[in-house]
């Protein structure tokens, strides 16, 4: 086999060489290779096969599913030609066993991904990990889910040796040390959320591939896929999640263009930066291997960084606005209305006029910035750059998640003057939190009350700012009143131990936090090198801080809910009874001020809450249209009657000790609202216009009051309780008997 050969900028050469590691498929980048190492069982059209060895890889890098997929990346210097890197792709013959052929391809490769289908698959999944495990005898999976869908499963595994069939909340206590080779998550979209102990088992489990089951692709519209995203360890953007998610149902099938494809200035899907070099590619023979290839030089008459010189300077005096919507905008993307409206809208906003515009509009002047294009010096540029995410962010919150990194690369990349953490810390102002060791080790610097409170939600695996009591009664007060708590514990310690908070939970060593610069943009540049950031504890993922902060704020939010007579208490955590004194202390200091939160009127809010209104009354009407008809429907808001959840109940309630350990553990962390709905759910009567009511009342949407049961009972009970794919929700049927029983019990300790 013949391959061509890549230089970097210190003249080292990489060959691309397929590997596995705990029975998964991974893809190398090596600088050198001993070709009696390689497989001889090695096809042609195949990468050459070397078996893991950690002394021969320890130069070399894996390549992410993103650039596998893409066959390229700036990091790779371009593209991976056919001829040195095969063009991968899954099956689409939707023949009784495609669900096992999907599976197959995913692991040969190493890429996260699943399929979108209900029970009906589970024999061929099942079939793929018998085959799997009788393949790797020595490796272990992890399948983990409902126990409703673990059931569907356990049958056709046949109590298989090396499969573990896990609920979530034994996830929880999964103690094993060594790497499992593939996690399975079924029914994803039910299992995966933020904030619960479930979604942090996930992440903290040693694991090489995770495989999701998901029953529709609605999932992915979700914020769930956020949550998803980090199990995965991709990017919420990757292209895995239009390559790797097959839906027999969907018949838009996503082909991933080649990196090339970027570079020729077509428009594309997120993904990595790509630098353009005059440099030809050089080739040298080298028998039994590829090797990544130089970059090629962009097709077409002008490149895109040519048509940026050319137009650097160009302006229009007036034009009319032209809707202008391209995955990586270029020149060549535009008409000429287009590219008219462009340079009249660039020439406006140079002068600090921010006209209305499409978010494409605003990517290309970017691009432009970034590579120093019609600027003088780079401060300039910075300051440019920082003037369009102030400017646009709150009609495009994407640009948080663009720009703020990209500020902080410009400023290392051109050496500009300022802190490059600076800009994380702007954005904490607008709620948007990035690199959050690195603030806290800005902060740390100074006394622990001027943290903003949400860097401690970072520390924190219960989300306390998206509880129902910040959320109700959150203002300037709370925050203070939490501040002054946590610091009383920080001196508590400082006092008896010498040593505070961050002192005695503190990880071992520093790390150092380095990326690629400009992800995700157009950029022209010989740097391939990682820039750092910079140095810091990894606080924000340390379990014994974070099970530290967990129980604190829990205590203190409890403590609060005490002062300020607010409804319900929060369980599952420990903490020392001196520092629980110390926190009631603190928190007696002072009578308690009227909760009278600061009108501030968010522009930006205001119109996700009108998109927000639309969806609510799509759900309400969902719900409530198949009990009622539109016409018809009957509020417990509007007649002044209070819905009435007895008629389903047991009049005599049985004793707690008689309800399994799991669910008196439910029953223990059940919020009056939870078991309000519950007792909705029950009743089978006005179901939807009572859900709406508990959820008017509680500040939350339909969605999230039945979601926030799910989640509960995932950790607790290990099962779903609320079937929401049918509408009305209703509970499911083998679970009604035991929450009759959790209700009754609930019921009678309020009226006594």
């Amino acid at each position: 086999m013949m391959g061509k050969m890549m230089e970097d900028s210190h003249g080292q050469g990489y060959f691309l060489i397929r590997t596995e590691r705990w029975g998964v498929g991974e893809i190398w980048a090596l600088p050198t290779i001993k070709s009696d190492l390689l497989s001889e069982n090695s096809k042609a059209e195949d990468l050459p096969f070397l078996k893991f060895d950690p002394e021969a890889f320890k130069d070399g890098f894996p390549l992410t599913p993103d650039e596998i997929i893409r066959r390229g990346s700036a990091r790779l210097r371009g593209l991976l030609k056919e001829s040195d890197f095969p063009f991968i792709s899954p099956t689409r013959d939707y023949s009784e066993g495609w669900p096992k052929s999907h599976f197959e391809f995913l692991v040969y490769w190493g890429l996260p991904g699943g399929i979108v289908g209900g029970y009906e698959l589970y024999p061929q999944v099942a079939a793929f990990l018998n085959d799997f495990l009788q393949a790797k005898p020595n490796c272990q999976v992890m399948v983990t889910g409902p126990k409703r869908a673990l059931s569907a499963m356990a049958p056709f595994l046949n109590g298989r040796e090396g499969v573990h069939l896990l609920a979530p909340n034994e996830v929880e206590t999964w103690k094993e040390d060594d790497p499992l080779s593939i996690v399975l998550i079924l029914d994803a979209e039910q299992a995966v959320s933020f904030a619960t102990s479930y979604f942090f088992a996930l992440l903290k489990i040693p694991k090489r591939l995770v495989l999701a089951q998901f029953n529709t692709r609605d999932f992915f519209r979700t914020s769930r896929k956020e949550a998803l995203s980090k199990i995965f360890g991709v990017s919420y953007y990757s292209v895995i999640w239009d390559y790797c998610i097959l839906d027999p149902n969907s018949f838009s099938f996503f082909e991933p263009k080649s990196y090339s494809w970027v570079a020729e200035q077509a428009s594309s899907v997120d993904f990595a930066e790509f630098t353009l070099e005059d440099d030809s590619v050089t080739e040298t023979k080298v028998p039994g291997t590829f090797v990544i290839p130089t970059e090629l030089p962009v097709k077409g008459s002008r490149s895109f960084f040519e048509d940026a010189e050319y137009l650097a300077f160009q302006e229009e005096d007036k034009a009319e606005f032209v809707p202008f919507r391209k995955y990586y905008p270029t020149y060549s993307d535009m008409s000429p209305a287009q590219l008219k409206w462009y340079l009249y809208w660039r020439s406006q906003a140079r002068r600090g006029m921010f006209l209305d515009t499409d978010l494409s509009y605003i990517f290309l002047y970017v691009y432009e910035l970034l590579n120093k294009i019609g600027i003088f010096e780079p401060l300039e540029g910075l300051l440019k750059l920082r003037e369009l995410w102030l400017n646009y962010r709150e009609k495009y919150p994407k640009l948080d998640h663009y720009l703020v990194d990209w500020i902080a690369d410009y400023a290392i990349i051109y050496s500009c003057p300022v802190n490059p953490v600076g800009i994380y810390k702007e954005a904490l102002k607008f709620g948007f939190v990035r690199n959050p060791d690195l603030l806290l080790e800005e902060f740390l610097q100074g006394p622990i009350e001027e943290i903003p409170i949400i860097l401690f939600e970072e520390l924190s695996f219960y989300k306390f700012l998206k509880s129902p009591f910040f959320r109700k009664e959150g203002n300037q007060n709370l925050e203070l009143e939490l501040k002054r708590a946590l610091a009383k514990v920080d001196n508590f310690f400082r006092e008896r131990d010498h040593v505070g908070i961050f002192e005695k939970f503190r990880p071992q060593a520093k790390i150092r936090i380095q990326r690629f610069p400009f992800q995700g943009a157009i950029f022209r540049s010989d740097h391939n090198q990682m820039i750092t950031l910079g140095t810091a504890f990894p606080y924000s993922r340390y379990p014994p801080l974070c099970n530290f902060f967990t129980s604190l704020v829990k205590e203190i939010e409890n403590r609060l809910r005490e002062k300020f007579h607010f409804p319900g208490r929060l369980g599952g955590y420990e903490l020392s009874p001196l520092v629980r004194k110390v926190i009631r202390e603190a928190l007696k200091e002072g009578a308690p001020e009227p909760l009278v939160p600061a009108i501030e009127v968010d522009t930006w809010k205001v119109k996700e809450l009108i998109r927000e209104s639309d969806e609510v009354r799509e759900l309400i009407q969902k719900f409530i249209s198949q009990e009622h008809g539109i016409d018809g429907i009957e509020s417990p808001v509007t007649s002044g009657e209070e819905p009435s959840p007895s008629h389903s109940i047991q009049e005599t309630a049985p004793d707690l000790k008689e309800v399994p350990p799991e669910w008196r553990q439910f029953a223990s962390k059940l919020r009056p609202f939870q078991a309000k709905t519950l007792a909705a759910l029950l009743s089978g009567k006005n179901t939807a216009s009572q859900i709406v009511s508990i959820s008017r009342e509680n500040a939350l949407m339909p969605e999230a009051l039945l979601d926030s049961l799910n989640e509960l009972s995932l950790e607790t009970v290990g099962d779903l309780i609320v079937d929401c794919s049918v509408s009305p929700p209703v509970l499911f049927e083998e679970n009604r008997d035991i929450i009759n029983q959790l209700i009754a019990l609930v019921l009678k300790d309020e009226h006594t």
